[in-house]
């Protein structure tokens, strides 16, 4: 009877993983975007940190005549920035489903 206790200790391990397993699940299902979306959003940062710092650069003693000059550079630059974060960010593809449906079969569900 040695072994039918080894056997209850390893079940109830499993019970234990699998009860963690099911309350982390709805945590990833509500992060899982964010983290996926992770790497766009740093390089959105650091083009925002880019337009900043030439901001600061360019803020100095300056000519009247060629502040607006370059505050219409700056836009530009920020309009390259977003531009570049707007052709870095890459749409997924959704697969093709190819659900065929016969009337009168009826197809299991598995829910997890």
């Amino acid at each position: 009877m040695a072994g039918g206790g080894k056997v209850t200790n390893t079940l109830g391990n499993i019970q234990q993983v699998l009860k963690m397993a099911q309350s982390a699940a709805p945590i990833v299902q509500q992060y899982g975007p964010m983290v996926k979306n992770l790497p766009m959003m740093i390089n959105m940062i650091k083009a925002f940190n880019e337009s900043e710092s030439t901001e600061e650069v360019e803020d100095g003693d300056k000519d009247p005549v060629f502040e607006d000059e370059e505050k219409a550079k700056v836009k530009v630059n920020e309009k390259e920035n977003l531009h570049k974060i707007e052709s870095s960010i890459k749409q997924p593809k959704k697969p093709a489903k190819a659900v065929k449906k016969e009337d009168g079969i009826s197809t299991p569900k598995l829910y997890i």
